[in-house]
C-alpha cells in the first residue's frame, strides 16, 4: 500500500467547528486509484469509514471516532460549451468558493449567491447547499460517484439526486455507499441574477442598482456574509447549525395569530420559518453560551466554538435551544450539522 494512513490525527485540526477527538485512522485521497486503496484497507481491517471534504459542516465528538476517515482531496476542472450553457466539471475536492470565484470571473451566471461558502464541491450536491434565495440543485446537472457497494463509478442526473432542503439522496439511509467524484454544473453565459432575497434587495437598493452582474452579486454577498458571520479560519464554527423549519400553510397561519411579526416565506407549497429571527427576536438567544460553546452575538442560526468549546457543550447548548422552540412554536426543529 502506497497511501499513507495516518493513526494521530485528531478531528478538531480538520473540522472548522475545531471539535472533536481522535480518528481511529485517517487518509488523504487525491484520485480514484487511491479512494479504491483506502476502502480495500477499510475492508481489510474490517472497520467503518467515513468520508468528508473541508470539515465545515461537520460536529465530531469528543472521544473521537473508529474507523477509517478518508479526506477526499480530488481536484481538476474542467469548462465545455453547449448551446446556451458552459458546463463546469469539478472535482469533488476542490474550494467551493474558489470554484464560484472562477465562474463569476469567467462571466457566468448560477453560483454567484452562493459565495463565501466554506468547504468543497463534493458536499455541495450532498448538501444541496443554498444562500440568499438560491440552492445549488438549480445549477447541477450531474453528479459523479463512486458506488462503494458494486465497486463502480455511476453518475446521477438532478433529479436523481432527489435534491430537498439542504438534503439530497446521498444523505439518506444507503446514501453512504456513494462517494462523490466530480460534480458537473450547468451555467449560463447570459441571463439575469437572483436579487430579490431581502438582504441583496436592499443592498442594490442602497446602491442604486436595479440589474445586477454575477461579478456584482458575488461582491454583495461577501459582504453581508462577512457583516453577519463568523470567520471560519478564525473562529470555530459549523455555520448555520439549524435549518429553517418548514410548516404548512395551516400552521404557519396558526402561529401568526399567535405571533403577529412572525416571519415566513412560500416555498414549494409550504412555509418555511425564518428561525434566526426566532433565535434572536423572540428568545433573545444571541450570546447565550454553554461553557465555550456559544450562539454568535450577529447571527442566531449560527454556534461558535470560543476557544475550549467540547461537542459536548455545543450538543447541550443546541438541545436547550431545541426545546426553547418547542415551548414557544410547538414546532422541532432540524439540525444542519452533519454529526459524527
Amino acid at each position: 500500500m502506497n497511501l499513507a494512513i495516518k493513526t494521530d490525527v485528531h478531528l478538531k485540526d480538520l473540522t472548522t467547528f475545531r471539535l472533536g477527538g481522535p480518528a481511529e485512522y485517517t487518509v488523504d485521497i487525491t484520485n480514484l486509484d487511491e479512494l479504491r486503496e483506502a476502502l480495500l484497507f477499510a475492508q481489510k481491517e474490517h472497520i467503518s469509514f467515513k468520508v468528508i471534504g473541508g470539515g465545515s459542516n461537520i460536529l465530531a465528538k469528543d472521544a473521537g471516532m473508529k474507523g477509517l476517515l478518508i479526506r477526499n482531496h480530488i481536484k481538476g476542472i474542467k469548462y465545455t460549451s453547449e448551446a446556451d450553457y458552459v458546463f463546469v466539471s469539478a472535482g469533488a475536492g476542490e474550494s467551493w468558493d474558489a470554484l464560484v470565484a472562477d465562474t463569476v470571473e469567467k462571466g457566468l451566471f448560477g453560483l454567484e449567491n452562493l459565495s463565501l461558502i466554506p468547504g468543497t464541491v463534493g458536499a455541495s450536491p450532498i448538501q444541496n447547499i443554498g444562500a440568499y434565495g438560491v440552492e445549488v440543485k438549480k445549477t447541477i446537472h450531474s453528479v459523479e460517484v463512486y458506488d462503494v457497494q458494486e465497486s463502480v463509478i455511476t453518475h446521477f442526473s438532478n433529479a436523481e439526486c432527489q435534491f430537498g432542503y439542504r438534503d439530497s439522496i446521498f444523505k439518506r439511509p444507503g446514501g453512504e455507499r456513494y462517494i462523490v467524484l466530480r460534480v458537473t454544473f450547468r451555467l449560463k453565459e447570459t441571463g439575469d441574477t437572483f436579487i430579490g432575497y431581502r438582504d441583496l434587495a436592499d443592498y442594490f437598493v442602497r446602491i442604486g442598482i436595479a440589474r445586477a452582474t454575477p461579478a456584482e452579486v458575488r461582491e454583495a454577498v461577501i459582504e453581508i456574509r462577512t457583516a453577519k458571520l463568523p470567520d471560519t479560519t478564525k473562529v470555530g464554527t459549523a455555520g448555520s447549525f439549524f435549518k429553517n423549519p418548514v410548516v404548512t400553510s395551516e400552521q404557519f397561519d396558526e402561529l401568526k395569530k399567535k405571533f403577529p411579526d412572525l416571519p415566513g416565506y412560500a416555498e414549494d407549497g409550504a412555509m418555511k420559518i425564518s428561525l434566526g429571527w426566532v433565535l434572536d427576536k423572540m428568545l433573545n438567544m444571541r450570546g447565550v453560551c454553554m461553557g465555550d460553546a456559544c450562539v454568535h452575538d450577529r447571527q442566531a442560526l449560527v454556534i461558535i466554538n470560543k476557544g475550549n468549546a467540547t461537542s459536548s457543550d455545543v450538543d447541550m447548548l443546541a438541545q436547550d435551544i431545541e426545546k426553547k422552540v418547542v415551548e414557544l412554536l410547538g414546532i422541532n426543529i432540524e439540525r444542519e450539522v452533519r454529526e459524527f
